[in-house]
């Protein structure tokens, strides 16, 4: 059975499992680039992973499972299309062997379905649940989803502009096409890009958060536009419309994919912000004086209970955490 796979499955599959290592998503984007035919071949095999239906949401090793899978024969196809697939969708899920790409993304942990919107343009959306997942947009833009969160996209940019639509969180770096922009939705806000990276977290009813990683974006609400470089954080708080703006540090942009914050004589104020971002909790310092304390340390894999308790000790602080709410006191540095 493994003569019917492609080597460069396993690959695809840990990337659009959101478990690729960066590394390994450079390695599939250069593999796309090399020819049409590779890039026919990741559309064809995301077609699959667009039209399956999840139902389990359990976190596994997705290597060992895809190695289980290609082992699998079965004779008739399980899945069902929302629409019929091309001959060269059907070619593609015999050489593969399509039992083994859908046991493969039912045992993932996140959602995917198509729906149709007025006229011939599908729209896909795609959604995180229990853990990150990278995803691959029509224009080759890539998109790193936080856990809970939901982006919904056509099928294909076949207008003036590329727009999606962002719930929750998500890195995005977008393939530069200065003739058709990019815009993303976020609540109220609307984002333009031309070509860049940067990180947007979209919390329901609260706020919108935008950090650049590199290149010039605008961020526009119903009361303002506003142009951010690399560095830049906004936050617009949806409810009052009011807005703030500040420059940190890029280094923990991508922290979700890697894994690690790094902070170097970090201001602990950033700090906090970072912490906030990645655990997806909120931190309040008592004694706003405590944000001008400095921290160098190097958190990889850590839980959020074990990085408070080395902050609390480093600069000798009280930590009081309430349901998803973490105040943190103590005398302000010198």
């Amino acid at each position: 059975m493994d003569n019917d796979f492609n080597p460069i499955d396993n690959l695809l599959a840990r990337f659009n499992a959101g478990e690729a290592t960066r590394e390994e998503a450079a390695e599939v984007k250069k593999w796309l680039n090399e020819s049409t035919e590779n890039a026919t071949y990741f559309d064809n095999f995301k077609k699959i992973w667009d039209h399956a239906a999840i139902n389990n949401t359990e976190q596994f090793d997705t290597e060992a499972a895809w190695n289980k899978v290609k082992a699998k024969t079965i004779d008739k196809p399980v899945l069902t299309f929302t629409r019929k697939p091309e001959k060269s969708e059907k070619a593609f899920l015999r050489q593969i062997g399509i039992a083994a790409g859908i046991l493969l993304v039912i045992s993932i942990g996140f959602a995917l379905y198509r729906t149709s919107k007025q006229g011939h343009v599908n729209s896909v959306t795609v959604s995180a649940t229990d853990f990150p997942i990278n995803t691959l947009l029509p224009d080759s833009s890539t998109v790193f989803l936080g856990k809970n969160s939901k982006i919904m996209y056509p099928e294909s940019f076949t207008n003036k502009t590329r727009e999606v639509t962002l719930l929750g969180s998500g890195f995005f770096d977008i393939r530069k096409n200065p003739a058709k922009p990019f815009i993303i939705h976020a609540g109220p806000a609307n984002i333009k890009v031309l070509g860049t990276s940067f990180m947007v977290r979209s919390v329901v009813d609260s706020i919108i958060e935008v950090t650049v990683k590199s290149g010039t974006i605008e961020v526009a609400t119903q009361s303002d536009i506003s142009v951010l470089k690399k560095g830049d954080i906004y936050i617009y708080f949806t409810r009052s419309g009011k807005i703030n703006r500040s420059v940190v540090s890029t280094e923990n942009i991508e922290a979700a994919q890697t894994h690690t914050l790094i902070f170097k004589q970090t201001k602990l104020s950033d700090v906090v912000a970072d912490l906030q971002t990645y655990y997806n909790v909120t931190i309040v310092l008592e004694n706003k004086d405590l944000g001008n304390c400095m921290l160098t340390s190097t958190f990889k894999n850590e839980k959020l209970e074990d990085v408070l308790n080395i902050i609390s000790m480093t600069l000798n602080l009280k930590v009081d955490k309430q349901n998803n709410i973490v105040t943190l006191n103590g005398n302000s540095c010198k």
